[in-house]
Parts: C-alpha cells; sequence; structure tokens
C-alpha cells in the first residue's frame, strides 16, 4: 500500500498525484491530508527562505513557467518538502528531506526501495524510467 501524504489540498495535490500515479500507474496511492503539519515537523522538515527561493528553484520555476507547467504556488512558499519511504512495520526505509524545492529523489529509485523491502510486482519498464526536477 503506498500512502501520500500533502500539506495542501486542491489542484496542487491533485497535480502532484497525477504526475506520480503518470509515473507509476500500475499502483493505487492513497492521499491524506496534513494540513496542521505534524507529520511535517515530525519528520524535522523545515522552511528556508533562502532555499526556496534560490537560484536553481528560480532557474526551475522559469523554465517550467515557459513551458506552461507552472501552476501556481500553494501553500508555503518557504516549506521545503521530502520524501519518506516507511516499510508497513514501520520502518524507515528511504529519507530523502528537501534541500531546496527542486531536489527530489529519482522515483525510479523511490520504486526500487519500496520493491525491495516490500515485495511489490513492479513491472521493469517502471524501474527504468526516470524523472527529474532539475
Amino acid at each position: 500500500m503506498v500512502v501520500v501524504i500533502s500539506f495542501v489540498k486542491g489542484r496542487r495535490a491533485e497535480h502532484w498525484l497525477e504526475e506520480i500515479v503518470g509515473f507509476g500507474e500500475n499502483h493505487d496511492f492513497t492521499m491524506l491530508f496534513d494540513e496542521t503539519r505534524e507529520v511535517y515537523h515530525a519528520y524535522g522538515l523545515k522552511r528556508d527562505a533562502k532555499a526556496s527561493w534560490g537560484a536553481k528553484a528560480i532557474k526551475y520555476y522559469a523554465r517550467e513557467f515557459i513551458k506552461g507547467h507552472f501552476t501556481g504556488i500553494y501553500g508555503d512558499p518557504n516549506q521545503l518538502g521530502g520524501d519518506f519511504l516507511v516499510s508497513c512495520a514501520g520502518i524507515l526505509q528511504l529519507c530523502h528531506p528537501s534541500k531546496d524545492p527542486t531536489d527530489r529523489p529519482d522515483p525510479a529509485e523511490v520504486i526500487r526501495v519500496a520493491a525491495r523491502h516490500e515485495k511489490l510486482d513492479v513491472p521493469s519498464n517502471i524501474i527504468s524510467q526516470r524523472h527529474t526536477l532539475a
């Protein structure tokens, strides 16, 4: 079972889920919302205006805007995210707090870690795909 926790409801969360589901369309995802950011704080994630608005992030946003993919800013623009994979036994298998808004692990690596620890049946074409933000 894959559970995605978002801090923003609505179109932004739906857009992110569509992007991920498009990457791993053979999987079911459950999306939960943590608007009080209890999970966010529990994993030690931070707010950082300098990292959120650094040159790398601005360059990424500019490219996305030019491509017509920029969907706007939702929620707290200084909030840095992260990607975590917790096994059904409650063991943290992947921990990736983001250094800036473009810093995300390769989704194929996340799926490999999940498959290795949970014995998921992941099609090889999904594992071989690569998706990057930078």
